[in-house]
């Protein structure tokens, strides 16, 4: 038995108006003068666990969390998927957490672009990446093309 995409996309849609909400917290937020990036990134899949962290950064540079800490402490990018993996049997859980994490990224990539979209990313003045955890390509949110990470900053 396989795990239904349409519960799971329910699910992550869920969130949509407190990621809005959250965007819109993050884009009015006054940065340094100097942070010309903004790295959205997708973590997870323990346990059914998703989350999205954010990273101002200065020309290819972290620009420090610590810096926006206030501002982290109100915006929550998590997606919560634990129900879907509820199941008696092991095997049937280890099944299900596997293909989760196979598709539940790409949901949220998605999904996160049409939030970034109706929350008006693309009139903040930074540029604006998503990608999947330590991937080497990024998705530029304003322009919608991809990029290898590394010509970023040549």
């Amino acid at each position: 038995m396989m795990i239904d995409q349409t519960e799971v996309k329910n699910i992550i849609y869920q969130h949509t108006d407190k990621f809005i909400a959250g965007l819109k917290k993050f884009f009015s937020y006054r940065y340094a003068s100097t942070v010309d990036t903004i790295l959205f990134e997708i973590h997870g899949g323990f346990n059914g666990l998703f989350n999205i962290s954010i990273t101002p950064m200065v020309e290819g540079e972290e620009y420090g969390y610590e810096k926006i800490s206030d501002l982290l402490d109100k915006v929550n990018f998590d997606v919560e998927l634990q129900q879907i993996l509820h199941s008696d049997e092991n095997d049937t859980y280890k099944r299900k957490k596997r293909e989760l994490n196979e598709i539940a990224p790409d949901m949220i990539f998605q999904f996160f672009i049409e939030c970034f979209e109706e929350a008006g990313g693309n009139q903040i003045p930074y540029r604006c990446y998503l990608r999947h955890h330590e991937a080497d390509d990024v998705f530029d949110l304003k322009n919608k093309s991809w990029l290898i990470i590394d010509e970023l900053y040549e």
